[in-house]
């Protein structure tokens, strides 16, 4: 059975498209269905996102503080990862959703063989879901911080992409076309395409910036990342 690692940056959407997808059959094992900014879960793996956190701790990094590169996954690491992975069973496609993955993926990849899904976010409306989920947890995040962070998560993910094109949703957009390129990617997978029309509610998103200027440090990756996602769904992008 094939696995699928959800990628993207926080606040972007990857808990929606794992819980469309999941809605469909992609199997995502004990994940979380109810958390304080998802009203649907964050739909993580709690015991493979500690050992991403672990990992990042290990390397002097967190999901606040990323490294600048991908990080190789140790050999203990690794045998936590898979005692995971080889809960999925074999008959039931499988996927993974952290954000704190974008850094690990070239590993996972090589480790167990998934491919990778991205989505993506405008940067300002990253930045106020970021602030807003501080603010209400007493936590330090200011738009610059919140915008760097964009940054660093979306640069990965291009990078991923440009070494082997793979699917890209784009969150935030209006809800059909939303819904729309979320049933590509299922009808891709060979999951079923109308799961998606009931996981989604317009709801799930708290933060719509889409008349916002993008700002100029994050120009270049958010112009790139427009292309990437145009040419998706107008070649109907599919794995290798």
């Amino acid at each position: 059975m094939a696995g699928y690692l959800i990628l993207g940056m926080h606040r972007s959407g990857t808990s929606c498209f794992a819980g469309c997808l999941e809605a469909g059959g992609l199997s995502l094992g004990p994940v979380n269905i109810h958390a304080p900014f998802n009203k649907k879960g964050n739909r993580e793996h709690e015991p493979i996102r500690d050992v991403h956190d672990q990992m990042l701790t290990a390397n002097e990094a967190s999901w606040d503080r990323p490294p600048d590169n991908q990080i190789e996954i140790d050999p203990d690491h690794l045998n936590q990862l898979k005692f995971y992975v080889d809960q999925f069973g074999t008959d039931q496609d499988w996927g993974v959703k952290d954000p704190r993955s974008m850094f690990f993926a070239k590993s996972w990849q090589s480790y167990f063989g998934c491919e990778f899904l991205g989505t993506f976010r405008h940067p300002v409306e990253v930045a106020k879901s970021l602030e807003s989920r501080a603010e209400r947890t007493n936590k330090q995040m200011n738009r610059e911080m919140a915008l760097s962070l964009w940054k660093s998560y979306n640069t990965q993910l291009l990078e991923l992409y440009r070494a082997n094109p793979f699917p890209l949703v784009r969150y935030g957009i209006e809800p059909n076309l939303y819904l729309e390129q979320i049933r590509l990617v299922a009808r891709q997978l060979n999951l079923n395409p109308d799961g998606a029309s009931t996981f989604f509610t317009k709801t799930l998103t708290h933060q719509e910036s889409m008349e916002a200027l993008v700002p100029e440090s994050c120009k270049n990756i958010w112009d790139e990342l427009l292309c990437a996602w145009d040419a998706c769904f107008k070649k109907d992008i599919k794995f290798a």
